[in-house]
This record gives structure tokens, sequence and C-alpha cells, in this order.
């Protein structure tokens, strides 16, 4: 089925379902996935323009599939995506895409949402996941915020420090 293999000479189908607004919701993910895993450029657009869907079970799923994918590409993408999505759920999916890309650009814009309500525990995790060799970025990056973003950093720093 389409889940599977990176869709070959349906190529020009796939990309159609995946656009489709009233196609089932469940093919057009499994459409997303198909076009991801074919890692052709115009595959990279189709992702994108996902992220401007109506429906955020979308949003979500293109997000997964640029964390997944293991290509820096999608870094300011995913950054954009995060400012601008009205759906927490789907920031927090951002969150765990820039986690798996391991982003470490990401750092100076994460520092905004460590104070965020929704969004805390999530950027708490992001900063965990750089590991001990991102100690000395996160440091540097601690100097210019504000006290309580200040005090989650040292909270943050201490489990790195001791993993």
């Amino acid at each position: 089925g389409l889940g599977e293999g990176g869709c070959g000479a349906l190529f020009p189908q796939v990309m159609a379902i995946a656009r489709q607004a009233d196609a089932p919701l469940e093919i057009r993910r499994a459409a997303l996935g198909a076009l991801a895993r074919s890692h052709r450029p115009d595959a990279v657009r189709v992702m994108e323009e996902a992220l401007e869907d109506a429906h955020w079970e979308i949003r979500s799923t293109a997000i997964e599939l640029m964390g997944s994918s293991q290509d820096d590409r999608y870094l300011p993408v995913l950054l954009r995506e995060l400012e601008h999505d009205p759906d927490p759920l789907v920031k927090q999916t951002v969150i765990q895409a820039l986690v798996a890309l391991r982003a470490v650009q990401a750092v100076p814009r994460m520092l905004n949402y460590l104070t965020d309500p929704v969004l805390k525990d999530a950027a708490f995790s992001f900063f965990l996941s750089l590991g001990r060799e991102n100690l000395r970025l996160i440091e540097h990056e601690a100097q210019s915020v504000d006290f309580q973003t200040k005090l989650i950093l040292i909270e943050i720093l201490k489990h790195l420090e001791n993993a």
C-alpha cells in the first residue's frame, strides 16, 4: 500500500491525493508519508504546503514526517511553523520534530517557550534532549534571558550535568 513504499510511478497521483482537501484524512496522511519517503524535491514542497492545511491532523503529520526525515532543510520551516500555527498541539509536534532533528540551531528560539504555560514541558524536553555536549551553548544563551527563564535553565543544566 501507500504506507510502505516511496510511491514510484504513482508519484503524481499520490501528490494530488495529499493536496486533495476533501479526501479522507487517513488517506491524505498516508500519501504524505509516501511522499516523504520519496525524498523528491517536489515532495518537500508538498510537505511545506501541508503546513497551510485547515486540518491540524494534516499539519501535524507533515511536521512529524519532517522531524523523522533527518533533513535539516526543514529546520527553518519548522521554526517558522512554531511561531505561526495557532494550535498548541501542532506547536508541541513542532518541538518534538526539533528534538528528532537534534536542532541545536533552535536553542535561541526555544528559550521563549520555557515559560509558556502550554509548551513549557515540551520546551524543557527539547533542552534535555540536546545532551551534555551542548551544555556550553545553553549556558551561553542563558546570559540573555529573564530571571524566570534563567531558573528553568539552571534546572536543565543540572539535569544535563548529571546525565
